[in-house]
């Protein structure tokens, strides 16, 4: 009975304050529907190896891969020797339908093609797409399937990037290739391919380019791995390993983390969420005290009145629930379209995860009925006489709440500190250990929140003391702050929970990309370096064969010099870029002898017979630190490579920074000392040797100059990345060049920069920051109402109100970021440290400042917009003394 009555007053009371009921189901649909969004996504997106398997195929039984290495005994035409073999061992109905996959740089003649777009990698697609079981595996978008050799069908990326349409011809003036278009197709399992589809024999399915060959077979019936392995063995005698059925293929199970990881995310973001959910409750039991004191001077029980308190979070939160659920539904149900652009393949089924939704609604709504609960504990302690005149008697802070924050927010730092000691020990992959792992990870993040949100109310009541020192409008700020000190509390705390993820997400993101910049060391996107060695051949056009007499002595590659018009066609593709010659010094390398015993007192540097000169550029390029940049030039050669690398005791000087190098030369050898960089580099790609011209020229060795380092103002191109693979393809005949160059450039797409990933971060949290800010102000600005009223009545000046509004926005939010910057930085700190003690030579965490600068201009911008609205709010609604402050 207790419990029914204590709902109805609780849908009373929710109903009757509309503002803060939207603001409660608002802040719990907005991460119900980012996280069941999500949820739905990766359910979807997973699939076990059958349903890949289905996905990739269609309906087809088995595919056997034939373009593997040879085995002895196969048939020269695979097609018919399994068609003949499954025929007869699963019925006449039994279809064969060959498909075969290939590449081609490629340049497009003409200029119909979008800027930029020019040259493209094509992945080429040889199959029929009259067959069934071929038709099956793509989307015909407009036109037809090819039915004659010199007909293709484009795909939809291409077609977009080359403005090809049905009817048009296709022509390559690179290689000289044309054929015509007759349909534009999509590949139901990647949206993103850029190629073409053709009949077998067709001019652009090259011999020298080609992959993968694929059988796929339909039977009339099913059959099982283990009998389809006898068939094909018996008739191709292919390898089990290049046979693909639904049971056992060459896809791989995914794991399913979604259910712990986002029950993690979930229990973090609504204890984040909560508490500005419990400021707004705060706000909203001061006002509810009449009714608490009439219904406690009838005589409902305390426990009745924080029951019904604590049930309005309940019933707000469903409120927020009902929303996501209808919004989801909304979004999944009418863009079934944009899943699949999202996932970049067909979607065949909406998965939707009920299990991991339930706990998703079910951690909501304990989260906004804690939240509701806190403030209800309080608010029913106010005796009945106070609660009936609607005052709340403010307490002292009790002198046991700072201890006992400061302890759980240590607690919880040195939870996520044994965290990660754990993981980064034991690698942190495994079922059950992972689970641990994340619940004490999520356990540790609840520690510092709570610890932040004991820790608030005592700094907040120094406004206190301090309104005595204070004059003005500041001195009437503060002892309004002072007075509502367990809302205000609650509001900074709100505050500070926000900006504290957003710095601790900025420092280990910004962290992250750094040392992941270290430590894959790639060439920079915007760099291309061009070189060429001379190798010479026994046998003309490079095949070995067994007429030729083999010695244990060969000669080595030495440096060579790419031929002019290569280096005039390097230079037209790059076209702006700032060239910087390569230098090198130079030495008459003796034949190689493999015969000969090995070197354990030295390094051997033999071919190619050159040494790298550390020019200005290259050294900024590789970026040598300070302390390596004087190592060099004090020793004259510096030994290139991973920090520590270079620790052999048989090699290395004991006690010293140094190591034996022997330059192996016709003439003899000659033996110098090389230092070794203490510091990671950004690029190691150079060899393993640097010199410089002084030392060079102390050891006799001819400096000359060989290739080239280009730096391009901008990121490399797709076009001029296919540009420069038609330098060193190697197809010769095809309008390809044919060269033994060296052409070295960032192969992977243009990644974001740490500085763009700081700066979105930054601005993404003092975004919301400053939302939460607002939402705060406008909690707190209720309790201002009376103080408004009284300043009217006795004829303060117009000014003195704005002047409060900025000042309250001011205090507050200057408190909220300064007790993130704490909060953010020192777990993200210890973390980071912990997760790279096992580090040669860690690089540590990097303090996002930016985003600290951002987060520190937020008071003035609250002050600022505070004021200005306080101004022209009084200008659209003159403030007058009347009795609207009495709810």
């Amino acid at each position: 009975m207790s419990l029914g009555l204590a709902s109805r007053l609780a849908r009373r009371e929710v109903r009757r304050r509309p503002g803060r009921t939207l603001l409660v189901a608002l802040l719990v649909a907005l991460p119900t529907i980012a996280l069941g969004g999500a949820a739905i996504i990766v359910a979807t997106a997973q699939r076990s190896p059958t349903e890949r398997f289905r996905d990739h195929y269609g309906y087809t039984d088995f595919v056997v891969d034939v373009g593997g290495p040879s085995v002895e005994g196969a048939p020269r035409d695979p097609t018919a020797a399994l068609l003949k073999a499954a025929r007869s061992a699963f019925g006449d109905g039994t279809q064969v339908a060959p498909l075969s996959y290939s590449s081609l740089p490629a340049r497009v003649q003409g200029t119909t093609a979008q800027r930029g777009q020019r040259s493209k990698n094509l992945f080429v697609h040889t199959a029929d797409l009259r067959d069934p079981q071929i038709a099956a595996l793509y989307e015909l978008r407009s036109g037809r399937a090819p039915a004659a050799v010199g007909e293709v069908v484009v795909s939809t990326k291409l077609a977009n990037s080359w403005n090809l349409e049905p009817g048009d011809t296709l022509t390559l003036s690179r290689p000289a290739l044309s054929g015509t278009v007759v349909g534009v197709v999509r590949d139901r399992t990647n949206y993103d391919w850029t190629g073409l589809v053709g009949l077998p024999g067709n001019a652009f399915t090259l011999p020298e380019n080609a992959g993968r060959s694929l059988l796929l077979v339909d039977t009339p019936q099913p059959v099982s791995h283990s009998r389809v392995t006898r068939v094909v063995e018996a008739g191709l005698a292919a390898r089990p390993e290049q046979l693909y059925t639904a049971e056992r293929n060459e896809f791989v199970a995914t794991s399913d983390p979604v259910l712990l990881l986002g029950g993690v995310f979930a229990v973090v973001g609504f204890a984040v969420l909560s508490i500005i959910v419990a400021a707004a409750f705060a706000t909203s039991a001061r006002r509810q005290l009449v009714t608490i004191g009439q219904l406690a001077a009838n005589g409902a029980p305390r426990r009745l009145l924080r029951t019904s308190l604590a049930l309005q979070g309940a019933w707000s939160a469903a409120s927020g629930l009902a929303l996501s659920a209808v919004l989801l539904g909304l979004g999944f149900g009418f863009s079934r379209s944009t899943l699949a652009t999202v996932l970049g393949r067909d979607v065949s089924k909406l998965r939707v995860p009920v299990g991991q939704l339930i706990a998703i609604a079910v951690i909501a709504t304990v989260a906004s009925t804690v939240a509701a609960y806190l403030p209800a504990r309080s608010a029913t302690r106010v005796s009945v006489l106070d609660a009936l005149a609607g005052r709340r008697p403010l307490a002292s802070v009790p002198r046991r709440l700072l201890p006992i924050g400061i302890v759980t927010f240590a607690a919880g730092v040195g939870l996520e500190l044994l965290t990660t000691l754990a993981v980064t020990g034991g690698n942190g992959s495994g079922g059950s250990e992972s689970s641990v792992f994340l619940i004490a990870g999520a356990l540790g993040a609840l520690l510092l929140l709570g610890g932040m949100c004991c820790i608030s109310p005592a700094l907040v009541s120094v406004f206190g003391p301090l309104a005595r020192r204070l004059r003005g409008a500041a001195r009437l700020t503060a002892r309004s702050i002072a007075r509502t000190r367990p809302r205000t509390a609650a509001v900074v705390s709100s505050i500070a929970a926000f900006a504290a993820v957003g710095i601790a997400a900025s420092t280990f993101m910004v962290t992250d990309r750094a040392h992941s910049a270290a430590t894959n060391a790639f060439l920079p996107d915007n760099v291309v370096i061009l070189s060429a060695n001379s190798c010479p051949n026994p046998v003309p056009g490079g095949a070995q064969s067994a007429d030729v007499e083999q010695t244990s002595i060969t000669e080595p590659c030495v440096l060579a010099e790419p031929n002019a018009a290569t280096t005039r066609e390097v230079e037209e593709i790059l076209g702006s870029a700032k060239k910087a010659p390569l230098r090198w010094a130079t030495f008459d390398p003796a034949p190689v002898d493999p015969s000969a015993p090995p070197v354990t007192d030295a390094l051997v540097l033999q071919e190619p017979g050159a040494i790298r000169v550390a020019t200005t550029e290259l050294l900024k390029l590789i970026g040598l630190s300070d302390d390596d940049r004087a190592s060099l030039t004090q020793n004259g050669i510096l030994a290139i490579g991973e920090p520590g690398q270079w620790a052999d005791g048989q090699i290395q000087e004991p006690g010293a920074n140094l190591l034996n190098l022997r330059l192996r030369t016709r003439s003899g050898d000659v033996t110098v000392q090389a230092a070794t960089n203490r510091d990671a580099l950004r690029y190691y790609g150079f060899g393993s040797f640097l010199i410089t011209e002084t030392k060079a020229a102390a050891l006799g060795l001819p400096i000359r100059e060989a290739g080239a380092q280009y730096t391009l103002p901008h990121r490399i191109s797709e076009e001029q990345r296919v540009e420069l693979s038609f330098l060193s393809y190697g197809n010769v005949g095809r309008n390809f060049a044919d060269t033994s160059l060296n052409i070295s450039y960032s192969y992977f797409r243009p990644a974001i920069t740490g500085g763009t990933i700081e700066a979105a971060i930054a601005l993404g949290v003092l975004v919301i920051t400053l939302l939460i800010v607002a939402i705060g102000l406008g909690l707190s600005a209720t309790e201002g109402k009376d103080e408004r009223d009284v300043l009217v009545a006795i004829g303060a000046r117009p000014g003195t109100l704005s002047s409060l509004s900025g000042l309250r926005a001011f205090a507050l939010s200057a408190f909220g970021v300064l007790l993130a910057i704490p909060v953010g930085l020192v777990p993200s700190i210890v973390v980071i440290h912990a997760s790279q003690s096992g580090e040669q030579r860690p690089e540590g965490p990097i303090v996002p400042w930016l985003t600290i600068v951002l987060l520190l201009a937020i008071p003035f911008v609250a002050y600022a917009i505070a004021r200005a609205s306080s101004s022209i709010g009084r200008r659209l609604r003159p403030v007058h003394m009347s009795n609207f402050a009495f709810d």
